[in-house]
């Protein structure tokens, strides 16, 4: 008999943990992307640590779903509609805020479910001359590396400027130089071909 509780008590042990294990790898943070053309009629602000609203409608999603942060998600684009795309990010079931999102279309236009970003791989020179790279950051570059590092059976043109063809980061990368470029500009040009084609990853810099 008495063994037979100890399993029982072992079994229902085993069970809540294995309970514990699954609510946990599913409690990921939700993000979603929509556009909020009234943003900023909403007054959203951090107040001692927590999300608030002007608006009684969006404090009231804020709590349910314990959102934590709410911004724009292309804060350097030109376009006034990408502008309004904004951000938002829960610690919840994120299929169930998008359903309470879509239905606020008064507020909300065209809400889906935003990217999960997971950076695998970064070359080791990316701030090796610069400890932040605008332009790299922007168009996300290192999780671009996570897809591709490039392939060395494709050729491109160059036209502009001549360069340094001694320095490191084109070794082995020179296939034809053409007769007749100037030298006159010879940094910029140099610039040019290094963000184009120059070596990534050799602990140099770019």
């Amino acid at each position: 008999m008495n063994a037979t509780k100890n399993i029982t008590a072992k079994l229902f042990t085993l069970l809540i943990l294995l309970t514990i294990t699954v609510g946990n790898s599913l409690a990921q943070e939700g993000v979603i992307w929509t556009r909020i053309p009234s943003a900023s009629e909403l007054g959203i602000e951090k107040n001692n640590g927590k999300l608030i609203s002007a608006s009684a409608t969006v404090n009231e999603l804020i709590n349910k779903h314990s959102i934590t942060a709410i911004f724009p998600a292309l804060p350097a684009s030109k376009n006034k509609v990408l502008q309004e795309v904004y951000q938002i990010e829960c610690g919840c079931n994120e299929h169930e805020l998008l359903q309470d999102i879509s239905r606020l279309h008064t507020l909300f236009v065209g809400p889906e479910l935003g990217p999960h970003y997971e950076t695998l791989f970064t070359p080791n020179d990316f701030s090796t001359v610069f400890p932040y790279d605008y332009s790299l950051e922007l168009i996300k570059a290192k999780e671009a590396w996570d897809i591709t590092k490039g392939d060395s059976s494709i050729l491109i043109s160059i036209t502009d400027a001549g360069f340094d063809m001694n320095n490191i980061e084109f070794q082995g990368k020179i296939k034809f130089v053409s007769n007749g470029i100037t030298t006159s500009n010879i940094a910029h040009g140099t610039a040019v071909a290094l963000t184009a084609s120059g070596a990534t990853d050799n602990n140099f810099g770019k």
